[in-house]
């Protein structure tokens, strides 16, 4: 039975969403609604199964097979509805993933934002050295349509700091790891600061964490290429 076939493949082929929690109610309940589904869905296969199995083993035309064809009918009808509704019910789930990743394209990741009425840039998030990482935040590039994490790195010395390298740990909706980044420039030159940019490739990243901050201070001017470092 081609119904029967179409339904032991997408009851063996799609698994209950994991129990991880989730930031949005939307996506919550578009979670459980798919779950509550599958589960239904594998319920009727169970009994489609058992169904069929019980009339190939009877023979043809006997009293019980019209009432067992029935019964075959009805479940076979409901399987067809649930393949249906399971389909809506994950185009949903995507739906709502999808619009809870936008909204957190437009909030800064750190998971201790400053206190409201504070400077920002008064409250650095990691330090590593003379070096200080400020908030940071996935942001979407219109122009290209890439996204980026993007903050700023300070200098808070007077010498430069040379090799400075910044990492960060993607995650998706569910904190599963979706993937680094990083950026990397040659020298910060004393109390200043870089605009950092590292790229964003996968698609599923929706959270960036600090990994990773150095640099390498310069103590005092270096000589200049060719000059004796001790003239006596």
């Amino acid at each position: 039975m081609l119904i029967l076939a179409g339904m032991l493949f997408i009851a063996c082929g799609t698994t209950a969403p994991s129990g991880s929690s989730m930031r949005s109610t939307k996506v919550e309940q578009a979670r459980k609604k798919l779950a509550d589904l599958n589960a239904t869905q594998i319920e009727v296969t169970k009994k489609l199964i058992e169904k069929r199995n019980l009339l190939l083993s009877m023979p043809k035309d006997s009293p019980p097979t019209r009432e067992i064809s029935r019964q075959l009918a009805i479940l076979n009808k409901q399987a067809t509805d649930l393949v249906s509704q399971v389909f809506v019910a994950e185009l949903r789930l995507e739906a709502a993933i999808d619009a809870e990743a936008k909204a957190a394209l437009q909030v800064p990741l750190h998971p201790n934002p400053p206190a409201s009425g504070t400077n920002p840039a008064a409250q650095p998030v990691a330090s590593s050295g003379v070096l200080r990482l400020h908030p940071f935040q996935i942001v979407l590039d219109e122009n290209s349509g890439t996204r980026s994490v993007t903050g700023e790195v300070e200098n808070t010395s007077t010498n430069a700091v040379t090799d400075v390298t910044v990492v960060f740990k993607l995650v998706d909706d569910c904190d599963e790891s979706a993937g680094t980044v990083s950026d990397f420039i040659a020298r910060i030159e004393g109390e200043s600061r870089w605009a950092f940019k590292a790229l964003v490739l996968d698609e599923n990243a929706t959270r960036a964490k600090f990994m990773e901050l150095k640099g390498d201070e310069l103590n005092g001017i270096p000589a200049l290429p060719g000059s004796d470092p001790d003239p006596e």
